[in-house]
């Protein structure tokens, strides 16, 4: 188990809180940050569920 401050790269799964619950692209491995925040910049795209 991780902590600390530190950017990852990750595909969101889920929000948990005031959390995310995602996909670590370099770690390979399901992560839960919390108080994270995104960058507008390296956003891809909504999750299609947003608009569900």
């Amino acid at each position: 188990m991780g902590s600390g401050t530190h950017r990852a790269r990750l595909v969101e799964l889920t929000r948990e809180g005031n959390g995310i619950v995602g996909w670590d692209l370099a770690g390979s491995e399901v992560v839960h940050g919390v108080n994270c925040a995104a960058d507008a910049s390296e956003t891809v795209r909504a999750p299609w569920w947003r608009d569900a």
